[in-house]
């Protein structure tokens, strides 16, 4: 996810050249060195980089002689100042007011206009009460429509068609009649894209912005394309003065220079950043929680969100009276884990955590991996073996299990030693939550509540 951005390098980065030494001059100009580096492999822009490290460069200089701080932490909070700078403070929201309300995403062919459209209109019923209606108006992609179909059966949305309609003017014409018969009060319309900025591409928009007269007119951008998007940014926002910008495959390999660009060259908001393929992997853009994620610092808020999101509360409250019971069998461990999978992978949760950083993608995939082959094995269980684990003593149902998992008998007795381990791990939890040394799942909010 975020986190990825920069793969944790600016902490580390910081740290290796700063260390515990006292700063000085010569060190400033060598961590900053190392920062530039850091930030134009990352695809940052050039002109974006120099204006992070002269605000850092400035406030150094006047501010670290009387600042308690440890060097390399000084440091640290000055660049994420800086990056925070750069990301700007404020939160765009999108302009629902109208009835209906109409969202153009525009874009290049390939950029995930299609996904997204399907993402932001699931996002929009959800966070907001509306009854969105997706519009396909790429009458020259078939598969566009189909897909759009398809995501919408999927997320029980809406989705105007008109797959025989060959003019995209006269299909979102049509759509905008459809929506206000049917008391949609949100239109998200889905554009052609093109393999490049075309002539006959911008005059179509232009026109469908008259005629629409949209409330938000949203760039989506495929956040893997580097320093290019800028280039694409200011092409479409020349022709037809976008209100903000969508930033897709932010997950992955996506090096991130470009979230860090768009804001300050292009003054444009970014309303929302793609972090996955599946519907859920939409997320409004913080740019406080993409500084701290950048910086390796975690993001603890998008984090309790997801868990709220994602996960089965009434499993979770369940699980923590076994637990305080001091019943925690291998149904438990089975249950936790897929819960955990709902929320995506294990470095995409990780990332969200101050100091996962220091963690690296080989020891998490080996985790996953991991808690991947014990999935297994538990699941070929009886019942009876997972909530009474002395039953598992029986050789014929160890080798029982074996076999119907597919797995190893080393596996058996690594997943077997994970969940001891965990037992006594969870255990002492009940015990400190019994003797009120540590607050329980009850008294914890999710921060900003």
């Amino acid at each position: 996810m975020i986190g990825d951005l920069l793969a944790g390098q600016m902490q580390r980065t910081i740290r290796r050249n700063v260390g515990r030494a006292r700063l000085t001059p010569a060190t400033i100009t060598k961590t900053l060195n190392a920062i530039k580096l850091c930030l134009l492999e990352a695809d940052v822009n050039y002109e974006v980089v120099q204006k992070i490290l002269t605000l850092v460069k400035t406030k150094a200089t006047t501010e670290l002689v009387v600042t308690e701080l440890k060097p390399a932490d000084m440091v640290v909070k000055l660049v994420h100042e800086a990056v925070l700078r750069v990301l700007g403070t404020t939160t765009t929201s999108l302009n629902l007011s109208l009835n209906p309300a109409v969202i153009m995403l525009v874009g290049l062919q390939g950029g995930g206009k299609t996904t997204t459209c399907a993402k932001l209109g699931h996002l929009i019923a959800k966070q907001n009460s509306k009854k969105p209606l997706l519009v396909a108006a790429d009458p020259d992609r078939p598969g566009a429509i189909e897909q759009l179909q398809t995501l919408g059966t999927e997320l029980g949305l809406t989705v105007f068609a008109e797959p025989k309609e060959t003019n995209a003017i006269k299909i979102v014409e049509h759509a905008l009649r459809f929506a206000r018969t049917h008391h949609h009060n949100v239109m998200v319309v889905d554009t052609a894209g093109r393999s490049q900025i075309a002539t006959n591409l911008m005059a179509e928009l232009e026109v469908m912005r008259q005629k629409l007269s949209p409330s938000e007119i949203l760039l989506v951008v495929d956040g893997m394309v580097g320093q290019d998007i800028i280039h694409q940014i200011r092409s479409f926002n020349d022709r037809l003065k976008l209100t903000g910008v969508i930033i897709t495959k932010l997950d992955g390999d996506a090096r991130g220079g470009a979230a860090l660009s768009v804001r300050y060259l292009t003054k444009l908001p970014i309303k929302f950043i793609g972090t996955g393929e599946q519907t859920k992997h939409l997320q409004r853009f913080y740019p406080d929680r993409m500084a701290n994620r950048i910086m390796g610092m975690g993001d603890l808020k998008t984090f309790f969100e997801t868990a709220n999101d994602q996960l089965d509360q009434r499993s979770l409250k369940a699980t923590m009276q076994r637990i305080m019971r001091g019943q925690f069998d291998l149904q438990d461990m089975l249950n936790q884990m897929i819960q955990i999978k709902k929320m995506g992978s294990l470095k995409a949760i990780a990332r969200m955590l101050p100091g996962a950083n220091r963690v690296s993608d080989q020891q998490l995939a080996n985790i996953e991996t991991q808690l991947f082959e014990a999935k297994l094995l538990i699941q070929s269980m009886t019942n009876a073996e997972r909530r009474q684990v002395r039953l598992l003593r029986h050789l014929s149902r160890k080798e029982r299990i074996i076999r119907g998992s597919g797995r190893s008998e080393q596996e058996y007795h690594k997943m077997l030693n994970y969940y001891q381990k965990s037992k006594k791990k969870v255990d002492l939890i009940a015990r400190q939550i019994r003797q009120g040394k540590i607050p329980s799942l009850d008294q914890l909010k999710p921060i900003g509540t």
